[in-house]
């Protein structure tokens, strides 16, 4: 159907299977003053310079503390344990079902907490060295020892507090900044913390990166806070929107498909609407629509007009869509309106009147099922476009609108728009109709003969189920305002 953007599970997981503290190891100049070079240390990757400054006296601390967490690292004796916590981080990235992915964390944090109890000392020593750090650079250090210590133990708060340490040092270039939160982001995400990695995933698009937002919203999705995900999401699309910034069609996809799950035809369509104008496809139409088909139990007279905004889309694209329109146009209610849709289907080859021109692989239930319709639609065709000016006639007569809103239907359905538009007006004027279903005809009458804003109002006023199908129409409206302009 159409594609949705999701956050993979084990993308940028921190690496637990090699230490990088050893490529930042500490040498020291024996310069004068009180800060210094350290000569032989490539500055860290996000680092503000090129050239970081230690103060003597932290460059003093901080070498054995490196050595320490190093030499910890390459522990003969905790070589068993490091690889069960890196068997049991691809345990939890390979895990799908929420039972499966609680054992894994379980799993993951026992094995963190057997690590975490053979280097109690060079906890310790980094927290000490952590209280001696007074410039940006140094800050900086503490926060890649704490992420070291932390990713090779399991600790995913004190890997947690590394990353935090590094944003907050002051050393960070301004363009580093927004993926520091976004892999802060992705380490609470991998463990299933999901609220602290909202409000990372948020930072990072605050602070620049774009898909900051869908992972904070998917975020809400994961932790069941459906709604909450899906008005945090639109927040910051209109926000977009409103400011010409590019939306990602797979942010409204996300926000669509999620909005089904909670059932609400008017997130359905308010998500559908959104994602048709944004890919301005067929394909997105058709998406959108079949979206709100799946919400609600629509009956054949509600389902009619969203096939109706489906030819008018061009998101007829399966032999489904097709058979879907004929049966709620009805070829013995609305033949004039099943022969263009069949003749159309027909050309498009996704339906066939005999087996002789159907392509290969259609079923004979479906040609029958064509063949039988539209011979059943033709042999009505012309008697029903006749009688439509006695109708109408009757229609003035009857002191009831019911009349007067058949005889719209009919004139609806072989195109002449104007007479529909005035006898659909005259059903809402004498009442005794579904004034919803009316309304919903003379809006789509008034949208084919460029009335857009005529149609729009009258589509605005339309209540109950049909109101979701009214704002797919007033999405499409937004199409042509947007084509006029």
């Amino acid at each position: 159907m159409f594609r949705v953007f999701h956050p993979a599970r084990s993308s940028n997981r921190m690496s637990i299977s090699k230490g990088f503290v050893s490529s930042f190891a500490l040498a020291f100049a024996t310069l004068g003053g009180t800060a210094v070079s350290i000569v032989g240390l490539a500055a860290p990757a996000h680092a503000q310079s090129d050239a970081p400054q230690y103060s003597k006296k932290f460059a003093k601390a901080a070498q054995p503390v490196s050595d320490q967490l190093n030499a910890a690292r390459s522990n003969p004796a905790i070589a068993a344990d490091l690889n069960n916590l890196v068997a049991a981080s691809k345990k939890l990235a390979a895990a799908k079902a929420a039972a499966d992915i609680t054992a894994a964390e379980a799993e993951y944090q026992q094995v963190g907490k057997v690590l975490q109890s053979k280097t109690t000392a060079e906890r310790a020593a980094l927290q000490a060295l952590a209280g001696q750090a007074e410039g940006a650079d140094e800050k900086y250090m503490v926060g890649e020892f704490q992420a070291f210590l932390g990713s090779f133990t399991g600790d995913v708060d004190l890997s947690a507090q590394g990353i935090k340490t590094k944003i907050a040092s002051g050393a960070l270039k301004p363009e580093k900044v927004a993926p520091s939160w976004f892999e802060l982001g992705q380490l609470y995400f991998d463990h299933n913390r999901f609220n602290d990695a909202q409000v990372a995933f948020e930072s990072a698009y605050q602070a620049g990166e774009t898909n900051g937002a869908v992972y904070a919203a998917e975020c809400f999705f994961r932790a069941n806070r459906v709604a909450e995900g899906l008005d945090y999401l639109r927040k910051v699309i209109d926000a977009r929107i409103a400011a010409g910034q590019e939306v990602p069609l797979a942010w409204a996809g996300s926000g669509l498909n999620h909005s089904l799950e909670l059932r609400d035809t008017a997130r359905v369509a308010s998500w559908g609407g959104l994602y048709a104008k944004l890919g301005k496809t067929p394909q997105s139409w058709q998406a959108s629509i079949a979206q709100l088909m799946r919400s609600h139990e629509y009956d054949l007279q509600e389902k009619l007009d969203l096939y109706r905004l489906m030819s008018r889309t061009g998101s007829l694209l399966s032999a489904a869509d097709f058979v879907g329109y004929i049966d709620a146009a009805d070829p013995r209610s609305l033949p004039n309106e099943v022969v263009p849709v069949i003749n159309d289907g027909v050309k498009r080859g996704l339906l066939a009147t005999s087996a002789a021109n159907a392509p290969a692989g259609m079923s004979d239930q479906l040609v029958s099922y064509t063949q039988k319709s539209l011979e059943l639609a033709n042999s009505r065709a012309d008697a029903e476009r006749k009688s439509a000016a006695t109708i109408a006639a009757d229609a003035e007569k009857d002191p009831k609108g019911e009349t007067a809103r058949d005889a719209g239907e009919v004139y609806q359905s072989f195109g002449a728009f104007a007479d529909a538009e005035r006898l659909y007006q005259l059903a809402l004027t004498k009442g005794g109709v579904d004034n919803n279903r009316v309304l919903m005809r003379l809006a789509i009458a008034q949208a084919d003969q460029g009335k857009f804003a005529d149609a729009r109002a009258n589509f605005a006023k339309v209540t109950g189920s049909r109101a979701p199908i009214a704002t797919l129409w007033l999405a499409w409206l937004d199409t042509k305002a947007a084509t006029a302009g």
